[in-house]
């Protein structure tokens, strides 16, 4: 078992942003007097950093870097692992967490070396890369996870391969079983489909 840590730590002070000014106060009826100098003319001051367009830039640039997944082998299958139920992938601990998922799959302990897991703590996923389709779809069928006691509900996905994307088809009938939906998109007149798959229970593919 592999796992990567994407990313870097952003402290909270980083994102860090003064609250707003509010105004408080009726309509005066009576004509306002003249204030002092530092009534009529003082602005609220706002921290340099905030108006530093490098340190802005920096803050968005570390954020794209935080989200952006570590380069993992290409060719080989990737499927998307999301928690629900509040578990949080970075306080648990991402080889616990990958852990728990190789055991919900049913990996035997000798082929999990073979896996790489990366967890990505902006969006709150795992992604495990594999070599295996055996053991891919073995992923992609977890429906729960148990970490540190607790058993969490988790959705996992496979994302389209490296060299294709991914489309959507809306308005299939739910009574088309998958081997029809497959012969209906998957033709030698449509030779760029790879592959379609139904959305849940839903009329889309």
């Amino acid at each position: 078992m592999s796992v990567q840590v994407a990313g870097e730590e952003i402290t909270p002070e980083e994102f860090q942003r003064s609250p707003g000014w509010l105004h408080i106060g009726g309509h005066r009826s009576r004509p306002r007097l003249q204030g002092t100098p530092s009534e009529s003319t003082s602005q609220p001051d706002t921290p340099s950093s905030q108006k530093n367009p490098k340190f802005i830039k920096s803050v968005r640039a570390a954020v794209i870097r935080a989200a952006r997944m570590p380069a993992m082998p290409a060719e080989e299958i990737k499927i998307v692992v999301r928690p629900r139920g509040g578990l949080d992938i970075y306080k648990a601990g991402a080889a616990c967490v990958t852990t728990a998922i190789m055991v919900a799959a049913g990996i035997e302990v000798p082929d999990r070396a073979e896996d790489t897991a990366c967890p990505n703590a902006q969006q709150n996923i795992m992604v495990i890369s594999t070599p295996s389709e055996e053991r891919a779809e073995k992923y992609a069928r977890i429906q729960a996870i148990n970490v540190q006691g607790n058993t969490y509900q988790v959705s996992a996905y496979g994302t389209a391969a490296h060299d294709t994307v991914k489309g959507v088809i809306r308005g299939i009938s739910l009574k088309d079983s998958e081997a029809e939906i497959m012969q209906q998109v998957v033709t030698k007149y449509n030779p760029l489909a790879a592959g379609a798959k139904r959305i849940g229970n839903t009329t889309t593919v």
